[in-house]
C-alpha cells in the first residue's frame, strides 16, 4: 500500500505528515522485528529507505543503522542506550563518533546535517 507495485518506494515519507507517521512506525517496529531476530540485512534495508524518505529522521533510524552496521546486537543497542523510554546525549555522542567509521553509508544524511 506504500510502495508501487514495483516495489518503487514514495521520494518522501515525511514525520511532518500526520498521516504518515502510523506507516513509518509501523514499518520502524518492523526493522526492529528484523533486527532481533538477527535479520539485520532486511532491518538495515528497511531503516535505510525509512531514512532516505524522511532525512529529518524523526523515529531515530540512523542510530539503528549505526548500530547494525557496528555489529552491536538490538539488546545491546537498548541496555545502553535506553533510559526508560527516551534516550539521552549518549546516543548523539556515540553517533556523532562513531558516524565517522561509515561515511560512505550515511553519505547522503552527513550532506544534509553532519560535518
Amino acid at each position: 500500500m506504500v510502495t508501487e507495485k514495483s516495489g518503487q518506494w514514495p521520494e518522501k515519507l515525511e514525520w511532518g505528515w500526520i498521516e504518515n507517521r502510523h506507516i513509518i512506525r509501523a514499518f520502524v517496529n518492523m526493522g526492529i522485528l528484523y533486527w532481533k531476530k538477527n535479520k539485520t540485512l532486511e532491518a538495515y534495508s528497511l531503516f535505510q529507505k525509512l531514512l532516505e524518505t524522511n532525512p529529518n529522521d524523526n523515529a531515530g533510524v540512523r542510530y539503528f543503522m549505526l548500530a547494525i552496521l557496528e555489529k552491536m546486537p538490538e539488546k545491546e543497542f537498548n541496555k545502553r542506550f535506553d533510559k526508560g523510554g527516551y534516550w539521552d546525549n549518549e546516543i548523539d555522542d556515540w553517533f556523532n563518533e562513531k558516524v565517522k567509521n561509515h561515511k560512505k553509508e550515511f553519505n547522503n544524511w552527513l550532506k544534509l546535517y553532519g560535518e
